[in-house]
């Protein structure tokens, strides 16, 4: 809302409509609501500048649904006013390489935004992240072949792993089900390079790739930052045709989950 330097009453009710409605934000009464908004003026306040708070805002969004539907509230508020600024369009931008959201994605999302139609928009991206749940549980089996371990213990924790990263919490199959499937269908003698360029060629989009590989990533956030020592990460990179900087990127947004089930 500060990013023009100026807070408009269509811009505070766009922010007030979210935090009502948003189920992230279930369970909230109306108190909070306005010591979330005071909270967040302090800390924009302490940051000098709206720019300078994105660092923080992208560290403590982890998930990748959780920068997409940022990132659509703030396009939603930037355009509430009907007046979009120039400093608004500079703080969205940043703030969109902050989240590590792609440009074709970026500028859909703030087309929805201006047509009134970012529920509909996000639905659909979320969609695309549910669809996607079986690819990488298919991932994390191959991971599994690749450590040597395809024990019933180390599915488990496998398991445990992928229910508590948001992102693929969407599917509403069982993640024990899709996880007995990919591990049934994983065995010693197969070709591990074959099987990933397989995942490769079946997730064509960049910026899938990427957040499959953080993904991955969780199960060792000690090790991610080793990855280029990895067999299988440095078989990812190549697969996935991913720079190294991306990898190293990757690494970093893995840690950012915090705490998470481990994987031994």
């Amino acid at each position: 809302m500060g990013a023009d330097g100026k807070i408009h009453e269509q811009e505070l009710a766009s922010m007030q409509r979210h935090i009502e409605e948003h189920e992230m934000f279930d369970g909230l009464s109306e108190r909070h609501h306005t010591v979330l908004i005071d909270i967040a003026r302090d800390a924009i306040a302490f940051a000098d500048t709206p720019i300078a708070r994105i660092p923080a805002i992208a560290k403590g969004l982890p998930s990748r649904l959780h920068k997409l539907t940022a990132l659509a509230m703030a396009c939603e508020v930037v355009v509430a006013d009907t007046e979009v600024d120039q400093k608004e369009v500079i703080f969205l931008k940043t703030l969109r390489r902050a989240l590590r959201i792609g440009r074709e994605d970026f500028e859909e999302m703030f087309l929805a935004a201006q047509e009134k139609r970012s529920t509909r928009d996000l639905d659909v991206r979320v969609a695309h992240l549910r669809a996607l749940v079986p690819t990488v549980v298919a991932l994390f089996a191959l991971r599994s072949l690749a450590v040597g371990n395809l024990t019933p213990p180390h599915r488990l924790q496998i398991v445990e792993l992928l229910a508590a990263i948001p992102d693929l919490q969407l599917r509403e199959q069982d993640l024990a089900t899709l996880a007995e499937k990919a591990y049934e269908r994983v065995h010693f003698s197969m070709d591990l390079e074959a099987e990933v360029q397989k995942v490769a060629s079946s997730m064509p989009g960049p910026v899938d790739r990427y957040w499959a590989t953080v993904y991955l990533m969780c199960a060792d956030t000690v090790t991610a930052s080793h990855w280029r020592t990895s067999p299988f990460f440095t078989l990812i990179q190549r697969a996935f045709e991913l720079d190294p900087a991306d990898m190293d990127l990757a690494a970093g947004d893995a840690t950012g989950f915090g705490s998470l089930p481990r994987v031994g």
